[in-house]
């Protein structure tokens, strides 16, 4: 009677099925990361949002205008007035901001504006979020996904991309927001 012995090691059955389970696991951990990494950039979108708004009306209670004040303007963060006295006015009391939140989760630049939305001699002011990389320039994109944009606007407005405070502008990768603080700025 001869005795059989058993081989150490594995076979390729079972090493395939070991591979198999650790492939999954790695892909459900992966898009979970993905999703934690995109919900912080979210995050601080609206919170930078929130700051910029708080900063700008702070600027209107002292001032009695906006950091922009003529329609078709634009300025970013660091040279709006919300930053130093780079309006001149006596009555200025700043730093408006105590961080400038220069650049956007998505890797490009914040940009006020005043602007004229049809709504007679009266202006709108703006937030965009630019969809161009900084540094870069138009041949690049850091576009901000459609998902993110509803998610933003779900925590500022309505959801809505639509109307309201928040609109999607298709514009370059179609990735700009214009965050429309609805409050008459300039003429």
């Amino acid at each position: 009677m001869a005795i059989r012995k058993m081989k150490a090691g594995f076979s390729l059955i079972e090493l395939m099925v070991v591979i198999s389970i650790i492939a999954i696991l790695g892909s459900i951990i992966a898009l979970n990361v993905f999703r934690a990494i995109e919900k912080a950039k979210i995050a601080r979108a609206v919170a930078d949002m929130k700051a910029i708004k708080t900063a700008s009306l702070a600027f209107y209670i002292d001032v009695g205008t906006f950091p922009l004040t003529s329609l078709n303007q634009t300025a970013y963060l660091q040279s709006s007035g919300l930053v130093s006295n780079t309006t001149g006015s006596p009555s200025w009391n700043g730093p408006y901001l105590e961080k400038v939140p220069i650049i956007h989760p998505w890797n490009s630049m914040y940009l006020l504006g005043a602007w004229n939305m049809g709504r007679g001699a009266a202006g709108d002011y703006t937030l965009k979020l630019l969809n161009s990389c900084y540094p870069g320039g138009a041949e690049q994109s850091c576009e901000i996904p459609l998902a993110s944009i509803v998610k933003i606007d779900q925590f500022i407005d309505d959801g809505n991309l639509g109307g309201g405070d928040l609109l999607g502008a298709v514009g370059g990768g179609g990735g700009n927001i214009w965050w429309m603080m609805s409050w008459d700025c300039c003429s």
